[in-house]
């Protein structure tokens, strides 16, 4: 068995020449891990609609790392246009994909009963169906191949729904679900599944939300940086670490209410809906 020390030694060489699609590498936590896998010796191929926000962020991986390509790419896309996007990614970084980290996510702010379709259908495509797609488009070669690594970020909010986030924790608990089941599949066959759990980071993501007014939209972000997560999930998938949820201590007491004591949960989200 390895020791403590070997493994340590190991986390950065995981990385070095890996082959990585990261969508939703235009900003946070994306972009955070962008730099962090190019520090570590990463082939990236940036993915997001946000092509000049893109191009910064590739400057910032060429000052740590090797020179990264930039793939354009819409989450909520039909399958099929997303599976050319991840071959485009394979053929600009001159090989098939080692690795498929999913940190593309919408917020939202609004209740369930004012939320239209088109609105939760955009937040299940953006959140779930999107990182589905794209892994059904990798996952044959990596099977084929013996070797891969696919990690997505869900939330913690996966675990329970608070008000005025029902299809945001929806998309967030179809996640859990699916990689959970993906993982079980896969777990002989030599693709490893992370899913990546946060709670509160401090990226755009809540003043992005969707369905909020502006003068509801919250104040400055709050929560872990995302180079500190960026960090950790890096760390974690080269572990092959199933899950990770580096939540604060209200997420992780939410889960354990939801799991032993659900009315009481239950009360508390009846009174932060009424506040």
């Amino acid at each position: 068995m390895l020791s403590l020390c070997a493994l340590a030694a190991a986390r950065p060489q995981f990385w070095s020449g890996k082959r990585v699609l990261i969508a939703g590498a235009s900003s946070g936590l994306g972009a955070a891990l962008a730099t962090e896998l190019s520090s570590r010796g990463a082939l990236i191929a940036l993915g997001a609609r946000r092509i000049e926000r893109l191009e910064a962020v590739a400057s910032a991986c060429a000052e740590v790392g090797a020179p990264s390509s930039i793939v354009e790419l819409d989450v909520t896309a039909a399958p099929d246009v997303l599976a050319d996007r991840a071959k485009a990614a394979a053929a600009l970084l001159g090989g098939p994909l080692d690795a498929l980290v999913y940190t593309a996510g919408a917020g939202q702010r609004s209740a369930a009963a004012e939320t239209p379709h088109e609105l939760h259908a955009r937040l299940m495509a953006t959140n779930f169906e999107g990182a589905v797609a794209l892994t059904r488009a990798v996952l044959p070669g990596m099977l084929a191949r013996g070797h891969g690594s696919i990690a997505v970020v869900s939330s913690v909010q996966g675990f329970f729904g608070q008000p005025y986030r029902s299809s945001y924790s929806a998309s967030k608990a179809a996640m859990i679900g699916y990689f959970d089941s993906l993982r079980a599949e896969t777990a002989g066959a030599g693709v490893a599944v992370t899913v990546c759990a946060p709670g509160y980071i401090a990226t755009e993501h809540a003043a992005n939300a969707l369905g909020g007014a502006a003068d509801e939209l919250p104040g400055p972000p709050k929560g872990m940086a995302a180079e500190a997560l960026a960090a950790r999930l890096a760390d974690a998938v080269a572990r092959g670490r199933a899950e990770l949820v580096p939540s604060q201590p209200d997420g992780r007491v939410a889960m354990l209410l939801r799991r032993l004591w659900p009315g009481a949960l239950f009360r508390i989200m009846e009174r932060k809906a009424r506040a």
